[in-house]
């Protein structure tokens, strides 16, 4: 269970290998912007997981 003020910020995504999921995340618009999340986002007092992997053979899985 989550517990807080706010809202969480949850997004799902598949992506067919991990190379090409850190391609996305550290290239273009999208390393710009994890560069400048700070002007967005307070940061957390405590270092908590932000990203959750987990892979699967079989589509139907997710």
């Amino acid at each position: 269970m989550i517990t807080g003020e706010g809202s969480p910020i949850l997004t799902l995504t598949v992506w067919k290998s991990l190379q090409s999921l850190y391609r996305f995340t550290y290239s273009g618009l999208h390393k710009q912007a994890l560069q400048d999340r700070n002007k967005w986002f307070e940061s957390l007092q405590e270092r908590q997981p932000n990203y959750v992997v987990w892979w699967t053979e079989k589509l139907t899985d997710v």
